[in-house]
């Protein structure tokens, strides 16, 4: 997610999908990006457009969504999509004899890379407990 009305915001995608990678997020792991704050219009200007916002989510294979977390404009469609993706993509490794749900990391994540057990449940450093 990141701020329509601030630029660094979006620039920061990179490194906090890095970040995500780092902490055990598998490159399968369905993800979509949301483009928050569409509903400001009085003082504030937008600082990254649409058009910016879908490239970046079409070259990480995300899908993209308007939202605004004040009106709720985008965000049922957002989860609902990610929700959808999830579920197709659990069915089609259970159908092709992966049956377990839990992630299973690509090359180049951390927990191949570290050895790491996958589908413990923990992300790792930026989980919050309950």
């Amino acid at each position: 997610m990141f701020d329509v009305t601030v630029a660094e915001s979006f620039s920061q995608l990179d490194a906090w999908l890095k970040e995500a990678r780092a902490s055990g997020a598998s490159r399968r792991m369905p993800c979509v990006l949301c483009a928050n704050h569409v509903d400001l219009t009085g003082g504030a200007t937008r600082a990254v457009t649409e058009e910016e916002g879908r490239k970046w989510a079409a070259d990480h294979s995300m899908s993209y969504f308007e939202t605004s977390a004040e009106t709720g404009l985008g965000v049922s469609e957002a989860l609902e999509s990610l929700f959808t993706t999830a579920l197709a993509t659990k069915n089609a490794r259970a159908a092709s004899g992966g049956a377990s749900s839990a992630p299973t990391p690509m090359p180049g994540d951390a927990a191949a890379a570290t050895g790491a057990a996958a589908g413990t449940g923990k992300v790792g450093k930026g989980r919050r407990g309950r």
